[in-house]
């Protein structure tokens, strides 16, 4: 009888407790090698990113500038 044996439960909420933890612990893991892999992409996708524009002058001419310089309105 289970009632009269309280080890049997504690033993079993024990085991129930360590697998809780356990699949949060691995949840967890999982995540971050995720995060860690979407920043990485980011990083490479930002590093595709040109350093320079053609920006075209009120004239129609077209020069070279960096991209920083570029402001809104401006067409390149």
């Amino acid at each position: 009888n289970n009632f009269l044996n309280p080890a049997n439960h504690v033993m079993d909420f024990s085991f129930e407790l360590a697998t809780l933890i356990l699949i949060m612990l691995l949840g967890h893991w999982i995540e971050m090698n995720a995060l860690m892999g979407a920043g990485d992409a980011l990083q490479k996708m930002a590093a595709l990113l040109p350093k320079t524009a053609h920006l075209v002058t009120d004239n129609g001419e077209t020069k070279e500038v960096p991209v920083s310089d570029l402001k809104v309105g401006q067409a390149f």
